[in-house]
């Protein structure tokens, strides 16, 4: 009995550091931003007077139902487009691959990219599809275009094509995982 009951008490020891921890650095800041939600702006301040005029407005606003639509087509986009990308490259890494060192070296170029950071890596992005980027250089050197051209950057495309290639790393791990277990 008194194992068990010393059992017990280090377990809630050891959770209850971690559970305060997470409370204080997950739970307190969306409830600040629950609170902060219900005041009201008055420039250059928010006052806390409690109301419910931002989600009335958030209701009654089609703007944000626009905002909403075009989150979810590019998060979808993006996923789509990621799963084009990993899939290949894990069944690759699973089947095809039949060496240990080569799957190794293909797994860890495929982890490198997870150890710069993502501002580094968007910005890469912003570089090859700039006006005097590689993507414009190229085409201007086969004759496509004549002048360099912003149209590859700032939209929608650039958008889904930077996260695709941030979120691809994420991607090929679980789905190399899955295929190798696989028979």
């Amino acid at each position: 009995v008194k194992q068990h009951t010393r059992n017990i008490r280090n377990f809630w020891l050891l959770f209850t550091g971690p559970a305060i921890w997470w409370s204080l650095v997950l739970l307190v800041p969306y409830l600040i931003m629950l609170t902060i939600s219900f005041y009201t702006r008055k420039f250059p301040f928010h006052v806390p007077d409690f109301q419910f005029g931002n989600y009335l407005k958030l209701i009654e606003d089609p703007q944000y139902y626009l905002v909403l639509f075009r989150s979810i087509k590019i998060a979808f986009l993006v996923g789509v487009t990621a799963f084009l990308i990993s899939y290949p490259l894990a069944y690759c890494l699973a089947r095809k691959v039949t060496s240990d060192r080569w799957r190794l070296l293909l797994y860890v170029a495929t982890i490198i990219p997870l150890w710069v950071s993502y501002l580094l890596r968007a910005y890469t992005w912003k570089t090859i599809l700039g006006s005097e980027g590689i993507l414009n250089s190229f085409l201007m050197w086969m004759g496509i275009i004549d002048e360099p051209n912003t149209f590859f950057l700032y939209n929608q495309f650039a958008m889904v094509i930077t996260m695709a290639y941030i979120f691809t790393p994420f991607m090929v791990m679980p789905v190399y995982a899955s295929l190798e277990k696989i028979p």
